[in-house]
């Protein structure tokens, strides 16, 4: 398999060990910690009433101690200094060091191809968790580790996110405004329902058991180029949405079902700025546009 290789030079570390790291990162996030077999995680730090604050990945320090694992929190080069800030700020007298590790860089590499699984990934990365046909994460130790690779532009694996209809924060919705099930975190590992209590995790279990997440994202298409991540969509006049980011007439969109659902199920067409625009839920979702209505 061909694989492509990007270097996401926006994207910045945490480096957190301790004997108390665990515990603290625990009673935090969402998802799960990463772990031999799943050294990698997708999660988020919520407030208290279930909005996303940070989302992340959390990588098993491959250097750190069997018996007190470290780990590497990687996310957003701007949201850096506050998530440290907030970390320091819950872990009061913990065994627990939150350093910024300049020195590590986040590369990914995927494949033209998102049809089934994909091949073994190559050395040095493991799976992405949110969804297998994404491709790889690692953690570059070293200016040298993947400085033979042939890199691609960022713009390129931002395409390749959208063709699968994965969104990411700061280009498709913004932190403090969204719920973890807004954006498909529920349906892309994102949150582990069973795990104990984490700040924001009475308002998730909520949404999920009775199932009240009115915002999803969804895949949005057009034949003409797509306005501005931000910009409305409106059906007879009506604001059902707004855009995430787009390239090639093909996008991600923060819509409300059911406004959407109802304008389907009458034929009302779908536009953002004057644009015929159409919907649909991304394949690895499974929940739905209800248009018996």
């Amino acid at each position: 398999m061909d694989w492509t290789y990007t270097h996401l030079k926006d994207r910045s570390a945490l480096l957190i060990g301790g004997a108390d790291a665990a515990t603290l990162l625990g009673n935090l996030v969402t998802c799960a910690l990463p772990s031999k077999e799943h050294p990698v995680s997708f999660g988020a730090l919520l407030t208290p009433q279930g909005k996303i604050l940070f989302d992340f990945f959390l990588h098993l320090n491959a250097v750190g101690d069997e018996a007190s694992p470290s780990y590497i929190l990687e996310l957003g080069q701007d949201s850096l200094p506050a998530l440290q800030k907030r970390l320091m700020m819950y872990k009061l007298r913990a065994d627990v060091s939150i350093e910024i590790a300049d020195e590590l860089a986040v590369w990914v590499c995927f494949a033209a191809s998102t049809e089934g699984e994909p091949a073994s990934l190559p050395e040095g990365f493991d799976v992405d968790p949110r969804l297998p046909q994404i491709g790889g994460r690692a953690i570059a130790r070293t200016s040298e580790r993947f400085a033979q690779l042939a890199q691609s532009e960022t713009a390129t694996w931002q395409e390749h996110l959208l063709g699968l209809g994965i969104g990411e924060s700061g280009r498709d919705y913004e932190l403090g405004s969204v719920f973890p099930h807004d954006v498909n975190m529920d349906q892309l590992n994102g949150i582990d329902f069973s795990k104990g209590c984490y700040v924001g995790q009475e308002v998730v279990s909520r949404m999920k058991h009775r199932g009240t997440a009115r915002r999803r994202l969804v895949c949005a298409s057009a034949s003409a180029p797509l306005p501005d991540a931000g910009t409305d969509i409106v059906a007879s006049e009506k604001a059902v949405g707004v855009m995430g980011s787009s390239h090639n007439g093909v996008a991600v969109a923060l819509v409300r079902l059911d406004r959407v659902s109802t304008a389907l199920a009458a034929g009302t067409a779908l536009t953002t700025n004057g644009i015929p625009i159409a919907l649909h839920v991304p394949t690895y979702a499974g929940f739905q546009l209800d248009i018996a209505g």
